[in-house]
């Protein structure tokens, strides 16, 4: 978290202990993702329109890849979507994703 350019350069790896997961075979990658967002009540809306104070709803997720069989990590990203998570609409959040994975590595055909 502390170099996350440091991953397209290939600087991080899980090692070879990844191995050791007992995973399917046929496992090409580990996904770890961590979320964090806040989701405002109407009074907190009402409070922070107020006060002029920079309350905002927002979903921010941690994705990390990790190839299965080499433990190399593929794409460290944390796409951030200024929008309410629990609504119906999750154009905000999947655009944010689709843009944060526009840097995984292709594989070659």
């Amino acid at each position: 978290m502390k170099k996350p350019k440091d991953v397209k350069k290939g600087r991080f790896t899980l090692g070879h202990e990844v191995l050791n997961l007992n995973l399917d075979k046929t496992t090409d990658a580990i996904v770890f993702v961590r979320g964090q967002g806040q989701r405002l009540t109407k009074g907190k809306s009402t409070l922070s329109i107020l006060t002029l104070s920079l309350n905002f709803p927002y979903l921010m997720l941690t994705i990390g890849i990790v190839d299965a069989h080499t433990g190399d990590v593929l794409v460290f990203t944390t796409p951030v979507a200024f929008a309410d998570a629990t609504s119906s609409d999750d154009k905000p959040l999947r655009k944010a994703i689709e843009k944060s994975l526009k840097k995984l590595p292709v594989a070659p055909q």
